[in-house]
């Protein structure tokens, strides 16, 4: 039912916390979410400023607790109220930190399931299990079926794509799991694995002559693959400002690099500690400037603090972007990381607004790629902090 007080409502059963979250985000949206279930007497609110909640009330909980416990309202009613927020800043986390840990708290049992009709697999981020490591499948959202100009079928453990090789295609999963693999030098390891609406290959497939692929895809169990109209894509992509098309592919190497911190792939982490330490980041975690950047020479490092160490995630060059994008939520700066930068860095203040009118008027699949590979970066951020804390 339509609900003419608010601008987007619905039913959570439909629409779970989580991709209300990613849809208001991937909008930079700023208001108030407020969650009404049957079960509880009093309504939960969330606080969302250019995309990233700020606050949360439910009940007596107010900040992390109250976000986390929404979680479990897993039946009920939702409406977004477009409108200039007051609340003070309680939640540092970015969306996609919140997104990945409420849906684990949920699935351990650790929030109190409020409602009859949970699905796990309805939602857009799930925990799952390799044999060997943890990982994580990702979903994507609805699929737009007038880009799709073809179907492939997989069976178990045929590849899909191969990395080192030329493939100039690129794909949607409409049914099934892929598994994400990357040569480390001592063979191939697992790095994700891909669920429906998640997408296989990246623009530089189809933009760049002999392009190389920089992962291995391989199918687990059956799968059902829609071939993307690419040609269209790459004319989309002809048509946007260089702005626009330097944070397409920054994020494009951004996730590579991320990639490769998480497996431990030889030379692609320079120790910098003690110069983190000597040096101020020119980008504080939670410093919000509202504007994004691109390098015009030397380098950027992507740090994260933690328990006093510096996890260097990744190293930003020449016509790389960094700072404050609203609809790119990556788990990095600024709400979640520093950047700090070489002594002969320089860089340019981009025009957001810009940016941000033509991201709005991407199509649909377009934006939904871009925003597959911030959730990408975020997934994978998150295992690199994983897998150090268990060190």
């Amino acid at each position: 039912m339509i609900n003419n007080e608010f601008a987007l409502s619905g039913d959570l059963n439909f629409l779970s916390l989580a991709d209300l979250l990613q849809l208001l985000g991937s909008n930079g949206s700023t208001g108030t979410l407020t969650l009404r279930s049957e079960h509880v007497s009093e309504p939960g609110f969330i606080y969302i400023e250019n995309g990233n909640p700020v606050n949360s009330v439910n009940g007596n909980l107010t900040g992390l607790d109250a976000i986390f416990s929404l979680f479990g309202w897993v039946d009920g009613t939702f409406g977004f109220n477009s409108e200039e927020i007051s609340s003070d800043r309680y939640i540092t986390k970015n969306r996609m930190e919140l997104i990945l840990e409420g849906l684990k708290r949920l699935d351990d049992g650790d929030i109190e399931k409020i409602g009859q009709n949970f699905n796990k697999n309805e939602s857009t981020v799930q925990s799952d299990t390799f044999d060997e490591i943890d990982a994580t499948v990702i979903k994507g959202p609805l699929i737009d079926y007038m880009y799709i100009v073809d179907e492939e079928r997989f069976s178990d453990g045929e590849k899909i794509i191969e990395e080192n090789k030329y493939g100039s295609w690129m794909w949607v999963i409409l049914d099934g799991v892929v598994e994400i693999m990357k040569d480390t030098g001592d063979g191939k390891k697992p790095l994700l694995r891909l669920g429906d609406g998640a997408f296989i290959g990246d623009v530089g497939s189809f933009l760049e002559r002999d392009y190389s692929r920089k992962v291995s895809a391989v199918a687990l169990g059956n799968v059902h693959l829609g071939v993307i109209d690419t040609p269209r894509l790459a004319g989309e992509y002809a048509c946007l400002s260089s702005g626009t098309r330097k944070i397409v592919r920054s994020i494009e190497r951004r996730l590579n690099q991320v990639a490769q911190r998480y497996l431990n792939i030889s030379g692609t982490e320079n120790d910098l500690s003690e110069y983190f330490k000597k040096n101020d980041p020119v980008i504080s975690q939670g410093v919000n400037d509202k504007s994004p950047f691109v390098i015009t020479n030397g380098e950027a490092y992507i740090v994260k603090k933690i328990a006093g160490e510096y996890v260097h995630l990744a190293t930003l060059c020449k016509n790389d972007v960094l700072g404050t994008v609203s609809f790119l939520d990556m788990g990095h700066e600024p709400i979640s990381a520093d950047v700090y930068v070489s002594e002969d860095f320089t860089m340019e203040i981009m025009g957001y607004n810009n940016i941000r009118d033509e991201y709005l008027h991407l199509s649909q699949i377009f934006k939904k790629i871009i925003d597959f590979y911030a959730l990408s970066i975020s997934v994978t951020t998150k295992m690199v902090i994983d897998s150090l804390k268990k060190d």
